[in-house]
Formats: C-alpha cells, structure tokens, sequence
C-alpha cells in the first residue's frame, strides 16, 4: 500500500462506489402485505371455481353411474373447443373477415 503522498492511483473498488451504490449498508426493501380481505376473496374465488367441477364430476360418476371411459369421451367433448382455440385464433387471423364470419357461424 502507498503513503498518503498525494498519489492519484487506482482505488479500491470499495472506495469507487457511490453511497447509494454501496452493499454494506443498503436498507431492505420493504415488504408490502396483502390486505386483510384477499384471504377470503380468493377462497370464495377458489371455491366458484372448483365446487361446479367437483358436483359435475359427483353427477356423472355417482348419480348417472357412467364409466370411465364414457366419462372421459365425455370431458373430452366438453373441453375440446377450450383445447382448440390456438387452431382457430390462427385459422380466423389467416384467413380474413370470410373466414372469421363462418368461425362464428360454426361456433354457434
């Protein structure tokens, strides 16, 4: 290490830092909480969401008494225009208002 001679030479890297650059005593960054009432709006969410699902799956397995595999053409048909909407997003943006007029037609 050099004397205090007046020397202008490289510094520590810790010296360069600015103060609001500096890791040593940097403040952690406050946490914000959730309100009270997100708790109770997400299970009420929670369960509009699942309650329709689960007394559905409950009415076919246990009241009609369908089989598996008949339940599972089932949810296949059910849910297969959910699955299929990349296909017709690309088919409608490619094909133009024709194409987007009978998507709706065939939609209905």
């Amino acid at each position: 290490q050099m004397a205090d001679s007046g020397d202008s030479g490289p510094r520590p890297r810790a010296e360069r830092l600015l103060p609001s650059q500096s890791t040593a005593h940097a403040a952690a960054p406050k946490q914000q909480r959730l309100p009270p009432a997100f708790g109770p709006v997400f299970l009420l969410l929670a369960a509009s969401q699942s309650l329709p699902l689960t007394a559905n799956v409950t009415l076919i397995y246990r009241q009609m008494h369908v089989s598996t595999a008949q339940a599972s053409a089932y949810f296949l048909a059910e849910f297969m225009p959910s699955f299929a909407a990349p296909v017709f997003g690309w088919l409608t943006d490619r094909g133009g208002p024709r194409v987007r007029w009978w998507t709706v037609v065939v939609a209905l």
